[in-house]
């Protein structure tokens, strides 16, 4: 399925694939902002503070687990790549920066699943978000979330699962079933 690599449908998935790993992976989403034209034109953030971002005294602070973080940032490029067959290397260039070296691949390949799993929600959220401009609040993109699951409630074992596979590649630890 080609799809432009800038086309506002494409980024609609993108960001639609964040939302809804954040919402699998409870970080909850606090909005989402679509914008026409060129350039970085999508911005999904999770519920509080993500604080991926630079601070004066040092390194980035996460609120939520390396694990969790790198699952949302690589949500974008998975849904492009269930939806489209690839994605944009150039727009992920900024999430990608953020998610570690050493697990990069396993992050993109167990977003996917979290999305396959889920997947109703990703394109019923991108069609909400495709007609640009748009700034969603959170609350109404996990209206639409939940709207397009048949059984929204996520296992708490399964995400547990997933984030503690993705902390033991993040320490260099293997995990009984990591493929």
């Amino acid at each position: 399925m080609s799809e432009p690599m800038g086309s506002d449908r494409r980024v609609a998935y993108h960001e639609a694939g964040h939302a809804v790993v954040a919402w699998c992976v409870r970080m909850g989403i606090s909005h989402i902002r679509v914008m026409a034209g060129d350039g970085h034109r999508g911005w999904t953030e999770a519920a509080g503070d993500t604080t991926f971002g630079e601070r004066p005294d040092g390194p980035p602070q996460y609120r939520f687990t390396p694990a969790a973080n790198n699952l949302f940032l690589a949500g974008g490029s998975a849904a492009e790549r269930v939806q489209f067959g690839d994605y944009n290397r150039i727009a992920a260039a900024y999430d990608n920066q953020f998610i570690h070296d050493r697990v990069r691949h396993q992050v993109l390949g167990i977003a996917e699943r979290i999305l396959r799993e889920h997947w109703p929600a990703v394109p019923a959220l991108a069609a909400r978000l495709a007609p640009l401009p748009i700034d969603m609040p959170g609350q109404q993109a996990e209206a639409i979330i939940r709207a397009a699951l048949p059984n929204p409630a996520w296992p708490e074992a399964e995400w547990i699962r997933y984030l503690t596979l993705l902390d033991d590649l993040y320490m260099g630890r293997e995990s009984p079933g990591a493929q």
